[in-house]
């Protein structure tokens, strides 16, 4: 039916995803349509020896035209800008896209999950991640934030630092 299409276009009703699915498709994007094996752990050392590490293996490549992929980094682009839905990153200085997500579930009022999968930088991307919380809310005000504190931290140039002055925040509030 027409509103079942609807629904699917905007990842309501029928769509059923995981937040892993979710990072898997946001990597996918932003690495022009390669889709990389899952991994936990980059490498493991002990001491000054490296005693694990992972060697990337592309899933699927090339499913996808470079055009329509395009099209949806554009489209990615534009939600961390002023007039987007991912309003905590309108003064952040490193170039991200993403998507927000508000899922329902359950009762309708009150009830969302708070969605927000994003990559950085728009450039170069190194980095992807997707934050659920459920019965958090709306995206752009629970899951959003989060990914911007986590972004905030892995550009940092002294995360040392920024770990001590969250810490004592936390310590001084209490």
């Amino acid at each position: 039916y027409p509103g079942d299409t609807l629904h699917m276009v905007i990842g309501q009703g029928f769509v059923l995803t995981t937040p892993l699915q979710i990072l898997g498709t946001t990597s996918f994007i932003a690495t022009d349509g390669n889709l990389y094996k899952p991994q936990l752990v980059d490498k493991i050392i002990s001491g000054d020896q490296v005693i694990f590490e992972y060697k990337r293996k592309v899933l699927v490549s090339n499913i996808i035209s470079k055009d329509k992929i395009k099209v949806i980094k554009e489209a990615l682009e534009l939600v961390p800008k002023d007039g987007g839905t991912a309003w905590p990153f309108f003064t952040f200085p490193i170039k991200t896209a993403g998507k927000t997500g508000t899922a329902e579930y359950g009762d309708p009022k009150n009830k969302t999950h708070a969605w927000y999968t994003s990559y950085a930088p728009v450039n170069d991307p190194e980095i992807a991640m997707t934050v659920l919380i459920e019965g958090g809310g709306e995206g752009s005000s629970v899951a959003s934030p989060i990914v911007k504190e986590a972004y905030r931290w892995y550009f940092s140039p002294d995360k040392n630092k920024l770990i001590q002055d969250v810490y004592n925040q936390a310590t001084d509030s209490s």
